[in-house]
């Protein structure tokens, strides 16, 4: 497995810097987080250091794991440089620039990044997704409750029904909708809300038995994924993103052993779309998930205490 080593360098005002690949190299023209591959020896940190000052100038004063993914015959280990001395600089003639979350997100999403590239991306736009708990739909949203998942990181809320769907109200349901979209949050609608809201024109999540019967989404849609074979369908579908679960015991899904997170990573690394971590887990766990290939931690009762 080719092991390769990646800087998410941020600058003061929160931009993040990428370089561009030479033309005549592989993934040639797309944006890429600095970095390079392990010599023989070589821990990621020993080689990030050689490889930000041969390529950007600078010396590494500060730098921490952040991110592993591995897809398939690559192993990219992301490390947080806090701290550096110098400006960075493209010494082998490459273009460096800094980028918002927001913009490299839609670079990402537009194949402008490599694809290893595109996961750290998405991890860095949308880090954690929140599941609204059961009974949660029937009374409208309260804007402080909103404002603090925004707050803790959440970046997507999926409106999840945990109980029959004839007791919703569709008003309140468009008030959860306008609401998240207001508040800073991309609604997703399960695909049990979806006949309650024909108009309804963004994104859809898809539960493993729909995914597996082929249902048909004309929008962007994402889904729920249980083993390695529904990841494969995920991805050949052209899902935005799974949720992969359980990862620890859960309520929501008790007839399911759990993963661990051991063989969660091993089937992370076979997956074509992003992954978010899902199952008895909270925010507190975003580090470990990240170090485990997640793009981010998706989660109902720990986001909502």
């Amino acid at each position: 497995m080719l092991q390769v080593a990646a800087a998410l360098l941020q600058g003061p005002d929160g931009r993040i810097l990428l370089g561009r690949r030479p033309t005549h190299k592989a993934h040639g023209g797309l944006w890429e987080f600095p970095g390079g591959k392990l010599e023989a020896g070589e821990s990621p940190e020993q080689a990030l250091a050689r490889e930000l000052m041969e390529e950007l100038g600078i010396r590494i004063a500060e730098a921490h794991p952040w991110q592993r993914i591995e897809q398939r015959a690559l192993c990219l280990h992301v490390l947080r440089v806090r701290r550096w001395q110098g400006q960075p600089r493209g010494l082998e003639g490459q273009a460096v620039e800094w980028f918002e979350t927001t913009a490299m997100h839609q670079m990402a999403q537009g194949g402008a990044m490599p694809p290893a590239d595109r996961l750290v991306a998405e991890s860095l736009f949308a880090p954690l997704l929140a599941i609204t708990p059961e009974e949660c739909l029937l009374q409208p949203p309260e804007p402080a409750v909103l404002r603090r998942l925004v707050a803790m990181g959440a970046r997507r809320l999926l409106l999840r029904p945990g109980m029959d769907t004839s007791r919703l109200s569709t008003p309140v349901l468009h008030g959860w909708l306008e609401q998240a979209r207001s508040g800073g949050l991309e609604p997703i609608v399960h695909q049990r809300l979806w006949p309650l809201l024909p108009a309804w024109s963004g994104a859809v999540h898809l539960t493993q038995p729909g995914l597996e019967s082929g249902m048909l989404v004309q929008q962007p849609f994402s889904a729920s994924c249980h083993d390695p074979t529904s990841l494969a369908r995920a991805g050949q579908a052209g899902a935005r993103f799974v949720l992969l679960s359980p990862v620890q015991p859960t309520r929501s899904h008790p007839e399911l052993a759990p993963l661990g997170w051991e063989r969660f990573q091993q089937w992370v690394c076979d997956s074509a779309v992003p992954v978010y971590a899902l199952g008895g887990l909270g925010p507190d766990v975003l580090a470990l998930a990240r170090l485990h290939g997640a793009v981010g931690v998706a989660g109902i009762r720990a986001f909502w205490a």
